[in-house]
């Protein structure tokens, strides 16, 4: 998004000091992260997933709030680019795994001779993703 009026490079992390670990409540802006002078990437987190205006109306709001606290005379000018990407993370229940719902997906494995690997078969970290995937391969090749 477009804003002016902070310092070049400058990143604003949200921090709620009544919060546990001092996390901004949800939904809400939690980061803005300078890409160029006047370009920002905000990121914004919310515990389900919202429609595109509400989240763009509370990025502005947030900026807004920046420029009425004083701290900087922040000026929102619009979105370059806006992508929403609800829902982030998938999940199941503690019940469906307890149900056996990652042995049925494991034993997808190999069927018509293809394998998958991502954050659902471990979590979302590259490393432990490329281990996994490592451990794939023999199976591939075979």
């Amino acid at each position: 998004m477009k804003i002016s009026g902070l310092p070049v490079g400058l990143t604003l992390v949200n921090a709620a000091a009544d919060t546990p670990y001092n996390l901004p409540p949800l939904p809400g802006l939690y980061r803005l992260q300078a890409t160029t002078p006047e370009l920002y990437i905000a990121l914004f987190g919310a515990d389900t997933p919202l429609q595109d205006t509400p989240i763009q109306q509370a990025i502005a709001n947030s900026v807004k709030q920046i420029a009425r606290a004083g701290t900087y005379p922040v000026e929102f000018d619009g979105f370059d680019i806006f992508s929403n990407h609800a829902p982030f993370q998938l999940g199941v229940t503690g019940a469906q795994i307890a149900g056996g719902y990652y042995n049925v997906l494991n034993s997808l494995q190999g069927r018509n001779n293809t394998f998958y690997n991502s954050a659902t078969f471990q979590t979302n970290d590259s490393s432990l993703i490329w281990q996994f995937t490592e451990g794939l391969l023999p199976q591939m090749l075979s």
